[in-house]
């Protein structure tokens, strides 16, 4: 990126957020930090008022509101932007950064009309792998999507053992922070690869045929991932009162049993996150079907009675 591409993104972030850490921009632009001493002094050459807040919680912030003028934004698609860009910062994908500052572009003086904060504060795991090896893995099977070409692939399945298949890629899709690939595996069946998972790519000069019944949604839901089928949970739950205000799966439903117990159902993608739900809530939570998981969580509960006695 040019300097002049340079200082237009950097006014753009500006005109987005009340205030900005020179850090921050520098890893936005994907710049050393001293070049954006030099990249302020241009924009103020320009006409721009960049103003500098001393202090741990300092940075720059752009003084004039009246510049740059931005197509006005309802107070809705304001929301759903925030809230998508909130989402972008609470995640650590490949594409972060660049959907960050594409984002910032849009929102523009919409979030600094109202001098409204737009700061999110997140905490969890991040993936063992760095965002730049991952960005390189999504743009190499990106092309190899467009150029319908397949793919070898040393895959890592567990821990330790690493296969090698050809594969016929179809479509990546992001769920939970977690970028995958849907393609077909020769000689086999069609498979859903994590991209953090992968030991090596290799092109091929070998082209494939996507069949034209392909679904993605056989693949991925808006609830998770399906493996063998939808599982359909029933249970009881104390307090939790939380729960209500979300959607957890396919056919949710919810019925008050009395003030502090409510009468819990829903279609989960797979077994995984079915387990994950009940064991999230422990005690307060009394599965009455499927039965099989009322077996699982009798004999998981005594496997783990029996490493504290």
């Amino acid at each position: 990126m040019n300097r002049t591409a340079l200082a237009l993104t950097m006014l753009q972030i500006l005109k987005s957020r009340s205030l900005i850490k020179k850090g921050e921009l520098a890893e936005l632009l994907e710049t050393n930090p001293r070049n954006i001493i030099e990249l302020k002094r241009e924009l103020e050459v320009a006409g721009y008022n960049i103003e500098t807040v001393s202090g741990p919680d300092g940075g720059y912030r752009l003084a004039d509101d009246s510049l740059l003028a931005v197509p006005d934004l309802t107070n809705e698609e304001t929301d759903a932007l925030k809230e998508v860009l909130s989402y972008l910062r609470s995640t650590d994908t490949a594409l972060r950064k660049d959907a960050e500052v594409a984002l910032q572009k849009v929102l523009g003086a919409a979030l600094r009309s109202n001098n409204e904060q737009d700061e999110v504060y997140s905490s969890g795991v991040r993936l063992a792998i760095s965002q730049k090896e991952l960005a390189e893995r999504y743009a190499f099977l990106q092309r190899m999507i467009r150029e319908t070409k397949r793919v070898k692939i040393r895959y890592r399945q567990k821990n330790t053992k690493v296969e090698e298949w050809v594969i016929h890629p179809y479509v990546m899709f992001l769920y939970k922070g977690m970028w995958y690939l849907v393609g077909f595996r020769e000689k086999d069946h069609e498979v859903t690869l994590k991209l953090n998972r992968i030991a090596s790519l290799e092109e091929t000069e070998l082209k494939f045929y996507r069949p034209e019944d392909f679904d993605i949604r056989k693949y991925a839901t808006s609830y998770g991932i399906p493996i063998r089928g939808q599982n359909h949970l029933k249970c009881r739950i104390k307090g939790r009162y939380y729960i209500s205000e979300y959607i957890y799966g396919e056919n949710q439903k919810i019925s008050a049993v009395d003030d502090d117990t409510m009468l819990f159902e829903a279609d989960f993608p797979n077994e995984m996150s079915m387990k994950s739900f009940v064991l999230d809530l422990g005690s307060d939570c009394t599965v009455i079907e499927p039965e099989w998981l009322r077996d699982y969580l009798k004999e998981e509960s005594s496997k783990i009675q029996e490493k504290y006695e």
